[in-house]
């Protein structure tokens, strides 16, 4: 029983990754709190003869992302940036005040460009590198044009060249005694 048990169980993980690969290979939206600026759309799926959910922009808060992303690239930095929006009453999608974290995820995430992916990362660490990663680049429609978001990323590459100059190999640990 036991050994069947197990078959039938890891069969049963087949399927399910099977069918969720080719619902999210045809770009709809599997489940989550979508990206700020786009909000969800019910559908109906021929394929299927069901219902499903797709991305959409939220015209209430694009002019937000696409303002976020003008200012990295014109050189503006993330704590300006959280400073502005907050002062200015803007929150992100939990009704929370802007983070840097939050300014910083919303610069890497290709959705924003059109481009719908599933199984990005892990579930505790979701930057993860996979084989697996489903990418349909003009699946959803995009909020920020492809010049500026090659701008803002080539901005974030260079960023990470000069943060990861080593500093000193003690600081933290060591204080002068006086």
């Amino acid at each position: 029983m036991s050994g069947i048990n197990q078959f039938y169980i890891r069969n049963l993980q087949d399927e399910i990754n099977t069918k969720t690969t080719k619902v999210a290979e045809r770009a709809y939206f599997l489940g989550g709190i979508p990206a700020y600026g786009f909000k969800t759309k019910v559908v109906r799926d021929p394929e299927a003869s069901r219902n499903r959910k797709v991305l959409e922009i939220d015209e209430n808060e694009a002019p937000v992302v696409r303002e976020i992303f003008r200012m990295v690239a014109n050189g503006v930095g993330y704590g300006e940036i959280v400073e502005r929006l907050n002062k200015e009453g803007f929150r992100n999608r939990n009704g929370n005040t802007w983070s840097k974290t939050s300014i910083a995820e919303m610069l890497r995430n290709e959705k924003y460009i059109g481009t719908y992916t599933f199984r990005k990362g892990r579930k505790h660490n979701y930057h993860a590198k996979r084989d697996d990663t489903i990418r349909v680049p003009g699946a959803i429609p995009a909020i920020v044009d492809i010049q500026t978001w090659e701008t803002v990323q080539s901005k974030l590459t260079s960023m990470k060249k000069v943060r990861s100059k080593p500093g000193p190999v003690l600081r933290g640990f060591v204080y002068c005694g006086d």
